[in-house]
């Protein structure tokens, strides 16, 4: 066994968001690109909301997130059901707030053509997949991340990739299973 002292990374890149988007306009356009050549979601951009619960000690703002992704029948057929939420940002920031800001979704409503929708799942985009405690406080939050591979235009990654979008059209979809616990563990 070796006495060796194994350095963690420490406030590296993989906790910020990735890409060369400056703005989260040019991040929220590529991802919006992306989305509508799947074919696999009816996309909805910024979606008024409401806090289910007031938090102790938090500013009262209303909720706004920054996309909600209704499956088309092309992806209900692949096995995936549910509509998911999407909060954008530009590359280069850091993933604490962001990841704060989701959670925060987690307790909320928002409103779609007249009807209100809770998400039990929220990505972050351009984010890669993460890993430590950021990565647990997240996956037990429902909270995700969405990003590109070689063979894949989005990801939408939880405790595991639950959706993929192949750059060859196809979709390869899992159930959801983290997050579901309440109480005392």
């Amino acid at each position: 066994m070796s006495d060796q002292l194994v350095q963690l990374p420490v406030g590296n890149d993989l906790e910020k968001f990735f890409g060369a988007w400056s703005t989260e306009a040019d991040s929220a356009a590529e991802f919006d690109r992306r989305v509508e050549s799947t074919g696999l979601f009816r996309s909805y951009a910024e979606v008024p909301g409401y806090y289910l619960a007031a938090r102790i000690h938090r500013q009262p703002k209303s909720a706004r997130i920054d996309r909600i992704l209704f499956p088309t029948p092309k992806l209900r057929d692949a096995g995936w059901s549910t509509p998911i939420g999407v909060e954008l940002k530009r590359s280069g920031e850091r993933v604490g707030a962001a990841v704060s800001q989701a959670i925060d979704y987690t307790y909320a409503a928002f409103e779609v053509a007249g009807t209100f929708v809770h998400l039990e799942l929220i990505f972050l985009w351009p984010l890669e997949k993460q890993g430590y405690a950021i990565k647990s406080v997240m996956t037990q939050n429902g909270i995700g991340e969405v990003f590109e591979t070689r063979s894949d235009l989005l990801v939408f990654n939880s405790e595991y990739s639950l959706i993929r979008c192949k750059r060859d059209g196809s979709v390869e979809t899992r159930p959801h299973v983290a997050a579901r616990k309440v109480g005392s563990r």
